[in-house]
């Protein structure tokens, strides 16, 4: 078996490579890439697992021997001395010669093919840890990065904050020597500049510890600039349930515990073969002085076939195949324990890119409204409308409001990356490609093998939420029943569906047994996504914005500036007579315990010079007697 080069393998990782697939060239992040293949290169974990798939790779060579003739060499030269009873004096033979004898296993129990099996399970098992440690080591590199960037912007602003703080003790300092301020407003400024200058000296040393962390995983000292952020929102699986089978499908290190499974059950029946008899044709050759310490003999030579069985060895050989029984048990328990790992951790990161995307788009209005606040503040201060606690709170708040928000955006790339590494497709997202597989693996499938105790389910947060959840909204069923889905609908459990739309290849999956009342509801929901899509593509803003809540704000401060703002695009759509094009794929929906709907779904934007492709979701309620749009966010 051909041995893989080392250079070849990490190149294979490390370098820039051309993909099949122009989405997945477009969704390349050149600093994420550049700090991923830096660390594909020369990390040390990663060099390590190839070594173990390289010296996995000669021991496979080696259990392959056994089928293979064996010849042994031998020279002797010497003298025997012997000595007979009943006789005088002893007579010495002085002896010298060479021979060969070539031996073939005929039979071994099966014991070669076996452990040929076994070493060859091992060595794919030595793989996919190879690769999984490739996707772990580029989601550290991505983490590192996005890290180094969160920290310089959180120092940014915590320089910020200083300089506020020292502008507003200036002022304070230039009253309290004016004799028009109070001295205890001076102590209190000072006090929070100094917390303020505490701060930033936090974030400096935090940046310092994530410099030091790239630089291990990276290998490199990060440079002045770290580069903007770099979303991978691209590629996402459309759904939970879609993110726990792609994962549980595709995960390089529930593939290494399927090979070390099946290596344990291989191992188990090379113990077996110890039971059985092991036969051996042999040749041998020889010539020599006395040869053999025969007197007189110069040449030797026989052909035979030699059978060797032991029927008892104390009960080692049994007590060995019931150890090797009981690691397969033990690598079966290790097999299930991978998948469900895995799936939590892709649930996880999935449920944490979906939520923060919602929550970055509260936090921005959070933020602006407290900047703007604090502003007011400012100005209401300077006229003496506000006391200077006032200004200081606004300050501390706009500073915690925008670091939160900073956090949020990066924490919501960093789950980004953890999904992308969950379904090992961090790499392939980065434009990094696998060429030079081991042929056993491009065909390679978990068949029976795969984990017997994880089903690849989402978690249905209206279960986990409980019948009390329902119990403390209700209005649920009332909300329900306007849109005409029947009483039924109102008490059916909560699920995920996949609503069949225009332009979308999902199924229906129908909630409980709500039956037709569910029907309608799903009729319902998905006539108001496909009015929604087709508003755009028609360039009708009237019908579009019917479409939304009367207190829909979006990412405006008020309900009017979003219709503003929404109308004003529409009108430039019409004016340049522009084509849109607006399709929804992969569409679901989850009655959510208080009657509202969430559908997702997989939007495709275009219009001339521009096209967008990504997740969406949409939370709709009963607000005039129809479903309308409470919530948007795009994932």
């Amino acid at each position: 078996m051909p041995k893989p080069s080392r250079t070849l393998l990490v190149a294979t990782l490390a370098a820039a490579a051309v993909l099949s697939s122009p989405a997945a060239q477009a969704q390349s992040a050149s600093a994420v890439k550049a700090a991923v293949q830096k660390a594909l290169q020369i990390n040390p974990e990663l060099s390590a697992k190839l070594n173990a798939f390289k010296a996995q790779t000669d021991a496979v060579d080696a259990a392959a021997a056994g089928w293979k003739p064996r010849l042994d060499l031998n020279v002797e030269g010497g003298a025997t001395m012997s000595k007979y009873q009943g006789e005088s004096g002893s007579s010495t033979v002085k002896r010298a010669g060479a021979g060969l004898t070539l031996s073939q296993v005929l039979w071994d129990g099966m014991g070669t093919r076996n452990e040929v099996a076994r070493a060859s399970h091992q060595r794919l098992a030595r793989w996919f840890e190879f690769v999984d440690a490739s996707e772990q080591t580029a989601l550290e590199a991505t983490r590192g990065l996005y890290d180094l960037q969160r920290q310089r912007r959180l120092v940014q602003l915590a320089d910020d904050n200083v300089a506020q703080h020292r502008n507003a003790a200036a002022k304070i300092e230039q009253r309290a020597k004016a004799g028009v301020g109070r001295g205890v407003d001076l102590d209190q400024v000072r006090a929070r500049l100094a917390l303020a200058e505490s701060n930033l000296e936090t974030e400096l040393a935090n940046l310092h510890d994530v410099a030091a962390r790239y630089q291990r995983i990276v290998g490199d000292v990060p440079s002045g600039d770290a580069g903007a952020l770099e979303p991978l929102a691209q590629g996402l699986p459309v759904s939970p349930t879609d993110a726990v089978q792609s994962a549980v499908s595709r995960n390089p290190a529930i593939a290494a515990s399927i090979e070390t499974m099946r290596a344990a059950r291989a191992g188990e029946d090379v113990r077996k073969s110890a039971l059985q008899p092991k036969v051996e044709a042999r040749a041998r050759v020889g010539a020599g002085r006395n040869y053999g310490g025969v007197v007189s003999r110069n040449a030797d030579a026989g052909v035979e076939v030699v059978m060797n069985w032991n029927l008892y060895d104390g009960g080692a050989d049994r007590a060995r195949v019931n150890e090797q029984h009981n690691l397969l048990g033990q690598a079966t328990d290790q097999r299930d324990k991978a998948c469900r790992d895995v799936r939590q951790t892709a649930l996880i990161a999935y449920n944490d890119a979906l939520k923060l995307g919602s929550q970055i788009s509260m936090l921005d209005r959070n933020t602006g409204a407290i900047e703007r606040a604090r502003e007011a503040y400012r100005q209401q201060f300077d006229i003496g409308q506000r006391s200077l606690l006032d200004l200081l709170n606004a300050e501390n708040e706009a500073y915690t409001a925008r670091r939160a928000l900073v956090n949020a955006e990066y924490d919501r790339a960093v789950a980004h990356a953890r999904v992308h590494a969950a379904t090992s497709q961090l790499n392939v997202q980065l434009g990094i490609a696998r060429d030079a597989l081991p042929g056993d693996v491009k065909s390679w499938a978990a068949g029976e093998d795969g984990a017997g105790r994880c089903p690849a389910q989402a978690l249905d947060m209206g279960t986990l939420r409980g019948a009390a959840a329902g119990a403390a909204n209700p209005a649920a069923p009332a909300r329900l029943a306007a849109a005409g889905a029947g009483s039924a609908v109102a008490t059916a459990t909560a699920a995920a569906v996949a609503l069949p739309v225009k332009d979308s290849a999902a199924t229906l999956a129908p909630l409980g047994a709500a039956g037709s009342a569910q029907a309608t509801l799903n009729a319902a929901i998905t006539a108001q996504v496909d009015a929604w899509a087709k508003a755009q593509r028609g360039k009708d803003f009237e019908g579009y914005a019917a479409l939304y809540s009367p207190d829909f704000s979006g990412e405006e401060p008020t309900p009017p500036q979003w219709r503003m703002k929404q109308a004003k695009q529409f009108a430039q759509w019409s004016a340049k007579k522009a084509a849109v094009g607006v399709k929804v794929a992969g569409l679901q929906a989850t009655e959510l315990p208080d009657g509202q709907v969430e559908t997702r779904f997989r939007q495709t934007f275009t219009s001339p010079g521009y096209k967008e492709v990504g997740d969406k979701v949409l939370t709709w309620k009963i607000s005039g007697g129809q479903w309308r749009i409470a919530k948007e966010t795009s994932l």
